[in-house]
């Protein structure tokens, strides 16, 4: 048989119950077997490790920021931060190499690259306290004029041709931006009628934020403190992600994007 996917090692270690008795009999036969297959393990089995120890201590975590700046570690960088120390950990060094690796001390987060060399691109996993599973980040590459919107959970692509890996690994800092808002909306199949839902949007005073007609959404932050007032919204819908700005205070959506009868709305600084 093949050898097991990227996937499938990864819910080998996170989530083994996922996978049939027979399929994790072989995934467990590569990874005993095959040194890059064991080493992708390893690397899983740290990644959620740490993730696991971030989400424990996530009960004492300061009021969530809507941007955290990150900085390059270095590979001689030596300290007896355990958290530092963790980020270092390395992967696969065949198929899948470990490139890069960003860390924010202060609010415990960081950014580790990956490079697959089969399928060309570097892919880049989130770690943070104030990331929930269904999160989706925008990250901001140092002095590169675009943003990057992760998968929900923190979790980024992106290929050589867009930025070559030389150009991820001479990297020094980047930005990474937290939602401050979550919205899920829900469009009726059969009236097309369109509700929604957030659980905190009266903490954050987004109250009634939203007008609501047959062809387009209405999104008014103009009376929003300037203190935690966005500027950029992510339409996620139909498993993809769209980014948008909101200008003078105002964006409008057009109803016909929302692809799917559930979608989410996150808002940005």
């Amino acid at each position: 048989m093949n050898k097991p996917t990227e996937y499938q090692i990864e819910l080998f270690v996170k989530n083994p119950v996922k996978l049939s008795r027979e399929e994790r009999r072989w995934v467990r036969e590569w990874v005993e077997s095959d040194e890059e297959v064991r080493l992708l393990a390893v690397w899983f089995k740290e990644f959620y490790n740490l993730t696991e120890e971030i989400k424990q201590n996530s009960e004492r975590k300061e009021r969530k920021p809507s941007i955290i700046h990150l900085k390059a570690v270095s590979n001689q960088f030596n300290t007896a931060n355990n958290f530092v120390l963790a980020a270092q950990t390395t992967v696969a060094k065949n198929k899948h190499k470990s490139i890069k690796t960003f860390i924010s001390e202060k609010y415990k987060t960081l950014i580790r690259v990956i490079y697959d060399d089969v399928k060309l691109r570097s892919r880049l996993h989130v770690i943070s306290q104030y990331l929930n599973e269904k999160d989706i980040v925008i990250l901001k590459l140092e002095d590169n004029l675009n943003f990057f919107i992760s998968k929900p959970g923190g979790i980024l692509e992106i290929s050589e041709s867009v930025i070559p890996k030389e150009k991820i690994t001479d990297l020094e800092k980047c930005s990474m931006h937290l939602p401050i808002l979550k919205i899920d909306l829900f469009r009726d199949s059969i009236t097309g009628n369109i509700t929604y839902t957030s659980d905190s949007a009266d903490k954050v005073g987004f109250s009634h934020i939203m007008e609501i007609s047959k062809d387009e959404i209405k999104i008014d932050v103009e009376n929003i403190s300037n203190t935690c007032k966005p500027d950029k919204i992510v339409l996620h819908t139909g498993g993809n992600s769209s980014l948008w700005l909101i200008n003078s205070g105002f964006c409008r959506l057009p109803v016909e994007k929302l692809k799917s009868s559930n979608s989410l709305l996150f808002f940005y600084k």
